[in-house]
């Protein structure tokens, strides 16, 4: 498990107006391959502010969570927008996809 940033409720409670997605990493076919054991679940949760488009949380639950939320973490820190991660590129095939997958949902 792992989350940086805010979560759903404290930005709301801050006054965000937040849009949230989530996806499944059984989505992710890095993720199937890896962690090829039956009923491995895991799940990518992200908030963003519906007003700015900047992303406010990340929290992940499942394999390799803990070495995705680093770079969650600098696109916090840098007060990256849905466009910014929109246009990066990320490694294929890597677990770490989910992370601009499930924001391309919000």
């Amino acid at each position: 498990v792992a989350g940086v940033g805010l979560t759903e409720d404290a930005a709301r409670g801050r006054g965000y107006n937040v849009r949230v997605a989530r996806m499944p990493l059984t989505a992710n076919g890095r993720f199937i391959t890896d962690r090829a054991v039956e009923g491995t679940k895991g799940l990518c949760k992200i908030v963003v502010d519906a007003d700015t488009d900047v992303l406010l949380g990340v929290h992940l639950l499942g394999g390799q969570a803990a070495e995705m939320a680093f770079g969650a973490a600098a696109m916090l820190a840098d007060e990256f927008r849905v466009q910014d991660v929109r246009d990066l590129t990320f490694a294929h095939p890597t677990v770490s996809e989910v992370l601009k997958d499930t924001l391309l949902m919000t």
